[in-house]
């Protein structure tokens, strides 16, 4: 039992040295790249946003000036 567990033990290691750092330095980073890219979306998105708060309120500003100046 404790050969197995000796075994094991090595082969925890085996996991860490190729599995998990290899998971770490490849995956990991993947993944840091594609929250980049979705922070970058999270971006554009707010540019849609600056933009459809800048036409729509321009626009109902424009109409609420126009009613003003045509009632008057």
């Amino acid at each position: 039992m404790t050969n197995r567990a000796d075994d094991q033990t090595t082969r925890g290691d085996v996991i860490t040295n190729s599995s998990a750092d290899h998971q770490t330095n490849t995956r990991s980073d993947v993944m840091t790249y594609r929250a980049d890219e979705q922070t970058t979306r999270t971006d554009v998105a707010t540019n849609k946003a600056d933009d459809q708060t800048t036409l729509r309120y321009d626009i109902v500003t424009n109409r609420a000036d126009y009613r003003m100046l045509y009632h008057h």
